[in-house]
């Protein structure tokens, strides 16, 4: 019995420090979800992903029974070329005259082949040089190229804000003033069922599990207004870094949220927060520090609705 308790000691202790560990990386994670495991896009591997990498595939060579075949040779024949001496002369001379033409069957194959493998690959070099062309455009901060790259960097972000699914990102009214070097976008915000929120992770004795332990409403709230906030701001973070040639000088984005209104019956989009951030606002923030907070109110002057993740989103006014 001793020793039994002693395991059972031991074993809850370990679950509590797991649970506390559980705790501190996913605190962690929250409050750098900014720019934590994010990796930026650069030119060469989105026009890179864009090209045709296909291989020609394998020449077949002519199958010899084919040509047997054409020329008489039969089962029966092959049988009886061990019984009988002219069918056993018979066999040998179809045979090489399969053997003859099924090599010059070979060759004019393989000509054809090599003729066709040849056009295959003159026409692939021809379309991959279009994107050289269109990564010179880049360059050159065109706007068709610009939006299409910005989005695909968007769209290429990974990170969760549940710890368990990867965020559906959907990026939205997209568009770039080459002139004005001025990007803006919409991108949606996770509702209020989709944000884990927890105040620490504990181990629970009865049923042998570490569960999230739910937070009182306003720290709920603060947690669901920072992490929206975070995926705002890791939007714009993911653009200029992916923007290697730094053609933008100022982002805008738009927050909105994606729901189901029963009055409607349909999914609706309310736009809820409106934030810009300049370059020289991004190049003076440094990431791993900053209270994401503190940089919407003060010096982004970010709007945002009132009532955000307190109220049902039809209640909502729109930014």
């Amino acid at each position: 019995m001793e020793e039994e308790r002693i395991v059972n000691d031991q074993h809850i202790e370990e679950k509590q420090e797991e649970a506390y560990n559980i705790s501190c990386e996913h605190l962690i994670y929250n409050r750098k979800l900014h720019y934590i495991y994010l990796h930026p896009l650069t030119p060469d591997e989105y026009y890179e992903s864009l090209k045709d990498k296909r291989q020609y595939g394998k020449f077949k060579e002519p199958r010899i029974k084919d040509f047997r075949k054409g020329v008489g040779i039969t089962a029966g024949l092959i049988a009886k070329a061990f019984i009988f001496k002219e069918a056993k002369e018979e066999l040998k001379n179809k045979g090489a005259e399969a053997k003859v033409l099924h090599k010059n069957d070979v060759e004019q194959a393989w000509t054809h082949y090599k003729k066709r493998r040849e056009r295959f690959y003159n026409r692939q070099q021809s379309y991959n040089a279009t994107f050289d062309l269109l990564k010179e455009r880049l360059t050159d901060n065109d706007r068709e190229q610009m939006v299409n790259y910005i989005e695909h960097a968007l769209n290429s972000d990974n990170f969760s804000v549940d710890f368990q699914h990867q965020f559906d990102i959907n990026v939205r009214s997209i568009d770039y003033n080459s002139e004005s070097s001025e990007l803006l976008f919409s991108y949606r915000i996770p509702d209020l069922e989709e944000i884990l929120v927890f105040s620490r992770y504990e181990y629970d004795e009865e049923e042998d599990e570490i569960k999230p332990i739910e937070p009182d409403k306003k720290l709920a709230l603060e947690r669901r207004m920072s992490i929206a906030r975070s995926i705002l701001l890791r939007a714009a973070v993911m653009v200029y870094l992916s923007d290697a040639y730094q053609n933008i000088k100022n982002v805008y984005i738009t927050g909105f949220l994606l729901y189901y209104d029963s009055a409607f019956g349909d999914m609706q989009i309310k736009n809820v927060i409106k934030v810009g951030i300049s370059k020289e606002d991004f190049d003076n923030t440094k990431l791993e520090t900053v209270k994401v907070e503190e940089l919407f109110k003060r010096r982004l002057n970010a709007q945002e609705s009132s009532g955000l993740y307190s109220k049902k989103p039809y209640e909502l006014k729109e930014k």
